[in-house]
């Protein structure tokens, strides 16, 4: 498969845990507790997206993207630009 312009694909589940800046980590349950989305990893990304790679945990607002399921495994196909941020 291929991701066609500003369309990333991401995990459609939680990544275990979270790390934030000051090295706190958030256990999986307490990520889940979220309303308004989760972290994700990205699977595959567009020819042309610029501001993710593949690997990066992004956080993905509830309700965004389309639900596909890709060898076996839940994923959503989303716009680059409904992703509101990146873990570093």
């Amino acid at each position: 498969m291929r991701i066609l312009g500003k369309r990333i694909m991401v995990t459609a589940d939680n990544v275990d845990s979270e790390r934030v800046k000051d090295g706190i980590v958030i256990p999986k349950g307490v990520v889940d507790l979220q309303n308004d989305g989760h972290f994700v990893k990205v699977l595959l990304i567009g020819d042309r997206v610029t501001k993710f790679k593949v690997g990066d945990t992004v956080f993905l607002p509830r309700f965004s993207g389309h639900p596909y399921d890709y060898e076996g495994q839940d994923v959503i196909i989303t716009n680059e630009d409904d992703i509101p941020a990146i873990q570093e």
